[in-house]
């Protein structure tokens, strides 16, 4: 992950936690606006790896850039592509997140992609398309047009629901049958394909593979701890967690 991508993580939990960024921290970020308006597709490359929560974190530390490092982006702002790529993954908290994005940018194409006019909440953006809309075509046109526009959604969520269920299963499946093969490996060999992988965030694993580590921290090689201490990153939640504090506290971090 890129520095600056964890520095806008940071920014994102801390700001939640009522905390600000350290200076040096905003220095470094400041100079870095070019990376609010990237291609969409590294947007996706950036964010594959990314768990639910370190992808809102993102979203809110590059609304935070734009606002109070004034970065420009506009149409092409970071904030969209990010947003979409939460949205399609979490729709159910999609609402709640772009509600909060709204009220906290000074950006008019965020988070939809769209120029909303400078509404500042989520209830002020619908209102305002409603707006739009009626402009355009009379009170009954509207009213028909609202109602197939509802069914519309209604047909695409569920058609979006079914690729969701139909992906997962097979990503189940997919990890089921990779986890079975990981199972016939020794506790270290586990360990280190674990700390190799560049693919998977630690949580794709089962999280008694860091109650096994934990019991036998000592006998694992001081390489091994190091690769594993990196891959752990920050994370201070879970089993995952328990077991980056105990590497930690042995290796006297």
């Amino acid at each position: 992950m890129k520095p600056e991508i964890s520095d806008l993580i940071e920014w994102g939990r801390l700001r939640l936690e009522g905390r600000d960024l350290p200076g040096d921290v905003r220095e470094r970020l400041a100079g870095r606006s070019a990376l609010n308006r990237r291609h969409w597709s590294a947007w996706q490359a950036e964010c594959a790896s990314l768990d639910r929560t370190a992808l809102e974190l993102l979203i809110r530390g590059l609304t935070l850039a734009e606002r109070e490092l004034e970065w420009t982006g506009g149409s092409v702002s970071g904030v969209i592509w990010t947003y979409r790529i939460f949205e399609q993954r979490h729709p159910e908290a999609a609402e709640e997140l772009a509600d909060w994005i709204l009220r906290n940018s000074k950006n008019d194409y965020v988070p939809f992609g769209d120029n909303h006019g400078g509404v500042q909440s989520l209830d002020e953006y619908q209102l305002y398309q409603l707006r739009k809309f009626a402009k355009q075509r009379n009170h009954e046109e509207r009213d028909k047009a609202l109602q197939e526009a509802r069914k519309e959604r209604i047909r695409q969520r569920a058609a979006a629901a079914r690729r969701r269920e139909r992906h997962a299963r097979k990503r189940s499946a997919e990890r089921k049958q990779f986890l079975e093969a990981l199972e016939s490996k020794s506790l270290l060999e586990r360990l280190e394909h674990i700390a190799k992988d560049e693919q998977r965030p630690v949580e794709f694993y089962p999280e008694f593979y860091a109650l096994q580590a934990a019991v036998r921290l000592e006998k694992l090689p001081d390489e091994l701890l190091k690769a594993l201490q990196k891959k752990l990153d920050r994370r201070n939640r879970g089993k995952w967690g328990a077991l980056n504090r105990r590497i930690r506290e042995y290796s006297g971090d």
